[in-house]
């Protein structure tokens, strides 16, 4: 007899390939974005030029504050090329409020720095040359605290990153467009890198959670969107391969079904709950992508009263019944497959997977 179809053939709509690196376009993409030490990719002013501006800022104060110049203005050509490529803007205290940066000769004053008691507050990058910021970073104490994100120059936020002590510990995502945060990660979970919450529906509430070790997805947990319980969690092995799925009852919360797969994909265990009990009364097992073996409590006491042994050759199997409920077969024979058994594998006693296995 034919096994139920692999995993991934028994995917549905949840199809995946287990290393989607922590989702979204990426952990390593998203850190090109909001590591404070590479900031000059997304058009802030190299770190030379920026150390000129900063060395000019200082400079500038210092002959203010012993009353030599008075400006709230100040225009430099810091590389002498003969262009205006760093402005300094006084407050009324005579410090440098913000400071405008050309860094890449352009002419065009890609990038803000605005300072607070002469400390680096925020930083602006306007990559399109609309005029609107597409990267804000937010500094506290001189380490980086938020990254805010316009990825499609639309001049919404759609992505955005939260730090502590200098590191990333969460992520938000808006890959809609609506304006949403459908996607939030969390890098603040133990043994997990990373940690998805996904919010399909817009509701406030995660519908799933996706766990990370590495790159590598390890555990994907399902909300019921209508009962709030997690109704279903699946488990990968380290090279992102689906090994388990387990299942409770979107309603009282109790054990529904197990399966257990292969390296392969290949089914090969499952049990299940009929009454809705919450212990298992029926199970198959599996050998070489073939179902091998069923079991059922017919009578829900707890304990296993019949048994049926597939015959490889598919038309028959080997049945034996426990008919008084001391766990030990009274009765064997050979007969004809079951009706609920049938040549393709999906059988009345081992059911299709609500959503199907990814």
């Amino acid at each position: 007899m034919k096994a139920p179809g692999t995993a991934s053939e028994r995917s549905g709509k949840r199809g995946h390939e287990g290393r989607n690196r922590c989702g979204g376009f990426g952990l390593s993409g998203f850190f090109v974005w909001v590591n404070p030490a590479r900031v000059q990719r997304i058009g802030a002013p190299t770190w030379r030029r920026r150390r000129a501006c900063s060395l000019l800022a200082v400079f500038v104060v210092s002959v203010w504050a012993c009353g030599i110049a008075r400006a709230d203005e100040v225009r430099r050509d810091t590389d002498g090329d003969g262009t205006v490529d760093c402005v300094l803007f006084l407050g009324h205290d005579r410090k440098v409020r913000r400071m405008k940066v050309d860094a890449d000769g352009d002419g065009r004053f890609e990038t803000s720095q605005f300072y607070d008691d002469g400390e680096l507050s925020r930083l602006e990058t306007d990559q399109n040359a609309d005029g609107k910021p597409d990267a804000v970073y937010f500094y506290t104490a001189g380490q980086t605290s938020r990254v805010e994100l316009d990825r499609n120059f639309d001049g919404v936020v759609d992505a955005a990153a939260v730090f502590a002590a200098g590191k990333r510990v969460r992520e938000f995502l808006d890959d809609r467009g609506d304006g949403v945060f459908e996607s939030h990660r969390m890098f603040i979970h133990p043994p997990w890198t990373c940690v998805v919450e996904v919010d399909e529906d817009a509701d406030g509430r995660p519908d799933e959670w996706r766990s990370f070790a590495g790159d590598v997805l390890r555990r994907r947990i399902f909300r019921d969107p209508d009962s709030g319980r997690n109704i279903r969690e699946e488990s990968y092995d380290a090279e992102g391969r689906i090994y388990s799925v387990r299942e409770v009852d979107s309603e009282s919360g109790t054990f529904s079904s197990m399966w257990t797969y292969d390296a392969t994909g290949e089914p090969v265990a499952y049990e299940g709950d009929t009454n809705g009990d919450g212990r298992p009364d029926r199970r198959a097992f599996w050998k070489g992508g073939r179902l091998i073996r069923m079991e059922e409590d017919r009578n829900r006491d707890g304990r296993v009263d019949t048994w049926i042994q597939v015959s490889p050759v598919e038309d028959s199997a080997v049945v034996q019944r426990d008919l008084d409920a001391d766990g030990v077969p009274d009765i064997q024979g050979r007969e004809a497959l079951p009706a609920t058994a049938s040549a393709s594998g999906t059988t009345d006693m081992i059911p299709e997977q609500n959503g199907g296995a990814p």
